[in-house]
């Protein structure tokens, strides 16, 4: 009957036909919501009556939400809108997340284009990664960005958490997968890989990260560092002009060491300044 309704073809003469005007004024009201029953209460009733259910041993008791078999092959109407439902949901996470991928999307690195002009790339490599990589994933895939908050926030409250806040795990996840889908959208995975490198971590942690999608290879990390027009991690003048003369013969593990000198001399820096002003604070309270 609803087939009979929204088509446009004569089920019984199996030939073309022109609604008329009360056909069409009529399908239009009901599918602008301007009518008592609305398309929610319809489909609440689809869902809701118990003949829409398969029988126990049928196969379609197991293509509720399917994404395998397509929803017009599927005869019962609860798993059939059902899964139609999670295909158009699908549909639109890949879409959303191949226009997220997108060179012009926000997510690639200064590694992303050899000898292009990399300034405003690197920019955004720093302090504020998670922030920018947030707001793209917020602005260009707001149903994944939903739908992994929820599930990365059980009590449904604001990102208020100190520990594990949802919007960091929830921009870490959307990371990986976007990382996943293009080699050269790592804004987020190569900010773990430059902690690696500036904790001069072992080489099977590289390949462990880049393995499963949280971070670079070293390889690309190193040349990330090395191509980089700004100082992501804050090294003195001297090293990082030993990172860009790898090719003169500088070996990355010299590079590594110069580096792990400095990580000790500001940890020891850091450590004296702060028992000196606890010295200080003490005699003040004395």
């Amino acid at each position: 009957m609803l087939h009979i309704i929204f088509g446009t073809k004569d089920p019984l003469k199996d030939e073309s036909f022109t609604p008329s005007l009360t056909h069409v004024q009529m399908l239009s009201k009901f599918l602008k919501g301007q009518t008592r029953v609305s398309i929610g209460s319809v489909l609440d009733l689809f869902m809701s009556s118990k003949y829409g259910i398969p029988p126990t041993h049928d196969h379609e008791r197991d293509l509720f939400f399917s994404l395998s078999t397509n929803y017009h092959a599927i005869h019962y109407a609860r798993p059939a809108i059902t899964s139609f439902a999670a295909q158009l949901v699908e549909a639109e996470l890949i879409k959303a997340a191949s226009r997220t991928v997108r060179k012009d999307g926000g997510l690639h690195t200064f590694t992303s284009a050899r000898g292009a002009n990399t300034i405003e790339a690197s920019v955004n490599q720093g302090a504020e990664s998670f922030s920018i990589a947030s707001r793209i994933f917020r602005d260009k895939m707001p149903l994944a960005w939903d739908l992994f908050f929820s599930m990365a926030n059980p009590s449904q409250q604001e990102n208020s958490r100190d520990r594990r806040p949802p919007e960091l795990v929830v921009t870490h996840a959307l990371s990986c997968l976007a990382y996943s889908r293009n080699l050269y959208a790592k804004l987020v995975p190569l900010e773990k890989s430059l902690l690696n490198f500036a904790c001069c971590a072992n080489h099977y942690i590289y390949k462990y990260d880049s393995h499963v999608g949280i971070g670079s290879s070293y390889h690309s990390t190193y040349e990330a560092m090395s191509k980089s027009t700004i100082d992501v991690l804050n090294i003195k003048p001297a090293i990082r002009t030993l990172l860009k003369k790898k090719r003169a013969g500088f070996e990355i593990k010299r590079v590594e060491k110069l580096l792990g000198f400095l990580a000790c001399e500001q940890r020891g820096r850091r450590t004296h300044e702060n028992g000196v002003s606890g010295h200080s604070s003490v005699n003040q309270r004395n």
